[in-house]
């Protein structure tokens, strides 16, 4: 099933033909949690997440719920279009490097040349485990996850490409 999304730890999937997986819905995994929602109705189908990463959940699929679904029915599978209309996730490019700076910013570069800086202080009071940041080593680890869709810092600790786009400041 491919992935769609990762932020915050949380790991969205999802599959794009509707025959394959009807009523059109999200799978979406946190460490030993998972849950199945209905892209239409935005209700459980089945599982659960902790109530933090739920409504992290829940605020993502409110913004993306209209790309979801255009996705499913325009049959958008590995980043091939069937008609047009590319969603906006589709748009951000994959990041190539990261380099950690201090003050706990990090230096982001993608694949289409852009370049931002992104403060991780801004999700320390929000996302508990950022918090952990604070120490210097860690954050120093920070390094492109698989496929430059995010960033990672451990198994707990992670920030996705779609955070960075739009909470980065372009260089």
């Amino acid at each position: 099933m491919p992935e769609i999304s990762r932020f915050f730890g949380i790991i969205v999937k999802m599959y794009f033909d509707k025959k394959e997986h009807n009523p059109p819905h999200i799978h979406a995994i946190y460490n030993e949690f998972e849950i199945e929602i209905n892209i239409k109705t935005m209700k459980i189908m089945n599982g659960k997440l902790p109530n933090r990463e739920f409504i992290l959940l829940i605020k993502w699929l409110e913004k993306h719920q209209v790309e979801l679904l255009e996705m499913v029915y325009a049959k958008i599978y590995k980043n091939k279009i069937i008609r047009k209309g590319v969603s906006k996730m589709k748009k951000i490019p994959l990041m190539k490097e990261v380099e950690p700076q201090n003050d706990m910013i990090l230096k982001v570069k993608f694949e289409n040349g852009v370049t931002k800086l992104i403060d991780i202080k801004q999700y320390i009071n929000i996302f508990k485990p950022f918090k952990k940041l604070k120490n210097k080593d860690l954050f120093s680890q920070a390094k492109l996850d698989v496929g430059g869709y995010g960033i990672v810092w451990n198994e707990e600790i992670d920030l996705g490409r779609y955070a960075i786009w739009e909470d980065g400041k372009t260089i």
